[in-house]
């Protein structure tokens, strides 16, 4: 299963309104505007509407906090239902099992973006992903698990872009890919490693573009190929070797 994203559960509509229809007040409107619909024909259609998102939102929990003035999302006849901000407070979407038991995902919200610690789950109740938010942004760090709980990816973020060093594994633990980013670039040093541990390509990058000398290996730990890049591009002799270590051919760009 993949990571959900919040945007992608539900639109910031249906977040709003869903915080709003599932605590007391929203008991409150609900059946004020079935008092209202009695008195005005016109007011039907969104009492049927709001009981109908009422019903297909029960799947999902969570306590949001709203500030006195609230966003104009409902109008029906030019009568104005509701009014504030956006919310903050806390986010809880469960499995659609009936149950309300295994929590898929949970977070908070601050003025209506994503803010804090918000972590995302297999059904089988592992963490499957856990990061860090700011002002609606991935800010600090970012982490991916496997149904195992193995830990798969781990890096941090800025302003929403991929910074500093990051490190990806094999579902068996065992290191996979480590290297830095700078604004979402690759830079620096990256090395990639064969599932048995052995080093299987070195190189550095600048802004995001291979640059420098990189080495390749085959699975046994003998030198495969080496060669440097320039500014993305292949760049004097390149050496080939075999497997047991001889020279195998040569190649100029």
């Amino acid at each position: 299963m993949k990571s959900p994203k919040s945007s992608d559960v539900h639109p910031p509509q249906f977040r709003r309104l869903r915080g709003w229809l599932r605590g007391e007040r929203g008991i409150f409107e609900v059946v004020r505007l079935f008092l209202l619909s009695i008195k005005n024909p016109n007011m039907k259609n969104l009492l049927l509407l709001t009981l109908f998102i009422t019903f297909i939102l029960q799947g999902c929990g969570g306590e949001l906090v709203y500030n006195k003035e609230y966003l104009n999302i409902i109008q029906s006849e030019g009568i104005l239902i509701y009014k504030g901000e956006f919310y903050s407070g806390k986010f809880i979407k469960y499995y659609d099992d009936g149950t309300l038991s295994k929590v898929e995902e949970k977070g908070s919200y601050l003025n209506g973006k994503q803010n804090g610690v918000w972590e995302a789950y297999f059904d089988n109740g592992q963490l499957m992903l856990k990061s860090s938010y700011l002002n609606g942004e991935k800010n600090g760090f970012f982490e991916i698990y496997n149904e195992n709980g193995q830990l798969l990816s781990k890096g941090s973020y800025l302003n929403g872009k991929e910074t500093d060093v990051w490190e990806l594994y094999y579902d068996n633990g065992q290191l996979k890919m480590k290297g830095s980013y700078i604004n979402r670039k690759m830079d620096g040093v990256w090395e990639l490693y064969y599932e048995n541990g052995e080093l299987r390509s070195k190189g550095s990058y600048l802004n995001g573009e291979p640059h420098g000398v990189f080495e390749f290996y085959h699975e046994n730990g003998q030198l495969w190929m080496k060669g440097s890049y320039i500014n993305g591009k292949e760049d004097g002799v390149w050496k080939y070797y075999n497997e047991d270590g001889s020279l195998k051919s040569t190649k100029t760009h």
